[in-house]
């Protein structure tokens, strides 16, 4: 694993790089990019990026979150989308294998609707709402609260990664978790009630899946199931996880996406 950083756009982008042979190469593949959620950074991705040693994969903090600089506003989820095309179009990536989890889900789902013909395949992790996140999910005070209190903070994220082992990689994503932008989490909350891709995702045409945790009380359940009706495909449950398969189940979570990432470059064939 590499960290590095690249201009893109308005960003200066911190990246993770994970690679078998010090560098992408298009031998290995096309690529695996996998964006984070709300209240994390690309570190959440170490685990997986372990189970995939013949990919190359790149994860960069998100606006507002990590390591990533640039001005404090642009967080609509169309406008992280955006990000995204310019942190692709700085590295040269033409077209790849996207991962998302919770916000990045939806991130890179809008991506697809935008650039369908750069996305090989789609992993969509926990998604959030496709009709908008419902109203009693709009709680600023609590955003605030996480940001001004570290225990308060470290109890509400770990009920959302109920079964991740707590070790030093844990302590790190508690740690910068919670220093991300305080603007950037209470945008989030008004991104999230004005993304409503509905059944625009029907025309989505990519190899995709979606996965989450049985025991998700957040997007698990009905909101998952509508996820994967307007997607038609298939959702995979993955019994005794929370919202954060990736940190939770990550060896399920890879496996995943190696034989879809295999699926669509077959079909390019």
């Amino acid at each position: 694993m590499r960290s590095k950083r690249i201009q893109a756009g308005d960003l200066e982008v911190a990246y993770r790089e994970w690679s078998p042979i010090g560098g992408y190469n298009p031998r290995l593949g096309l690529p695996v990019v996998c964006l984070h959620g709300n209240w994390a950074t690309s570190a959440v991705w170490t685990k997986v990026a372990a189970e995939l040693p013949e990919r190359c994969l790149f994860a960069p903090d998100m606006r507002g979150r990590g390591r990533t600089r640039g001005l404090d506003h642009g967080y609509g989820v169309d406008e992280l989308a955006l990000d995204l095309h310019e942190f692709l179009a700085a590295l040269s990536l033409e077209r790849v294998h996207l991962v998302g989890h919770s916000l990045g889900a939806g991130v890179i789902a809008e991506f697809a609707l935008r650039w369908p013909e750069r996305v090989a395949s789609l992993v969509l992790i926990a998604p959030v709402w496709v009709d908008g996140m419902p109203e009693e999910h709009d709680d600023p005070e609590r955003a605030q609260l996480m940001h001004s209190d570290r225990n308060a903070f470290a109890k509400i994220y770990a009920a959302m990664a109920p079964t991740a082992k707590r070790d030093v990689l844990w302590a790190g994503l508690v740690e910068t978790g919670q220093e991300q932008r305080l603007e950037a989490s209470l945008r989030n909350l008004e991104a999230l009630r004005r993304w409503q891709p509905g059944e625009r995702l029907r025309a989505l045409t990519m190899p995709r899946r979606i996965v989450i945790g049985q025991r998700d009380e957040l997007t698990g359940g009905a909101v998952a199931a509508r996820a994967a009706e307007v997607l038609s495909t298939e959702l995979i449950q993955i019994p005794d996880v929370g919202h954060s398969p990736h940190l939770e189940a990550p060896v399920w979570v890879a496996e995943v996406t190696a034989e879809l990432a295999i699926e669509a470059e077959r079909r390019r064939r």
